[in-house]
């Protein structure tokens, strides 16, 4: 018996025959693909390209950002799933490519290999949500700002990302933000420039936000000595 390798998208268990009898959906950037609302049809989609931001919205009417998704992964609200909403939200992030899977997730999952495949996604996104909260209420605001900075950075140094996004990212008021910065930029680790922040300092920020680092590269390690 020959034993195919598990497929990494959609496209490894499925033909064109099948591919394209789903909706292909582009919408806009800030765009809401799933409210907050419950759904009485629970929509799914799969991600072709772009990104997708998962939003958490708070009793008070706060919200957080708890995920970020980008091509091969699926959209919809899973905990209607489980009979309960915990009030997300998808937006896109960026200009999106989807496919709808709404309308065939019957004939879909009767392919083990995919269900496996949806399933090993949906636990992977879970274990990164949950080790994203970790990371916010075990480090300092320092820490977390030097670490996404790191992330958000292009090849020159340029933070593009607002400062409300980079806020809802690292969890943190928006007070400790720019106090923070302050400190930062008085340090000579950062910048204000015109399109954004720019790192000065790599080799600090990094010290900075060793721990972090080494926690979230998943290498067995304890982030302390």
């Amino acid at each position: 018996m020959i034993i195919k390798p598990p497929g990494k998208t959609i496209y490894d268990y499925f033909g064109p025959e099948t591919i394209e009898k789903l909706p292909l959906v582009t919408v806009k950037k800030n765009t809401v693909i799933i409210p907050c609302e419950a759904q009485e049809v629970l929509e799914l989609y799969y991600i072709v390209s772009g990104n997708v931001d998962a939003y958490i919205y708070k009793k008070n009417g706060q919200k957080y950002l708890c995920d970020s998704l980008g091509p091969h992964d699926f959209v919809g609200k899973f905990s209607q799933m489980r009979n309960h909403n915990t009030f997300g939200e998808l937006v896109a992030k960026t200009s999106c490519r989807m496919l709808r899977l709404t309308d065939m997730q019957t004939q879909l999952f009767n392919n083990i290999g995919f269900y496996l495949f949806f399933q090993e996604k949906i636990t992977d996104r879970v274990y990164r949500m949950f080790k994203n909260c970790l990371v916010r209420k075990s480090f300092s605001n320092r820490e977390l700002l030097a670490y996404h900075f790191l992330n958000f950075s292009d090849s020159t140094g340029l933070i593009r990302e607002s400062d409300p996004y980079i806020c809802l990212r690292a969890d943190i008021s928006a007070r400790q933000f720019y106090y923070n910065i302050k400190q930062m930029t008085d340090e000579g680790l950062i910048c204000r420039e015109k399109d954004g922040l720019r790192i000065l300092d790599y080799d600090a920020l990094r010290e900075i936000a060793a721990d972090i680092s080494t926690y979230m590269t998943n290498d067995g390690r304890l982030p302390y000595p």
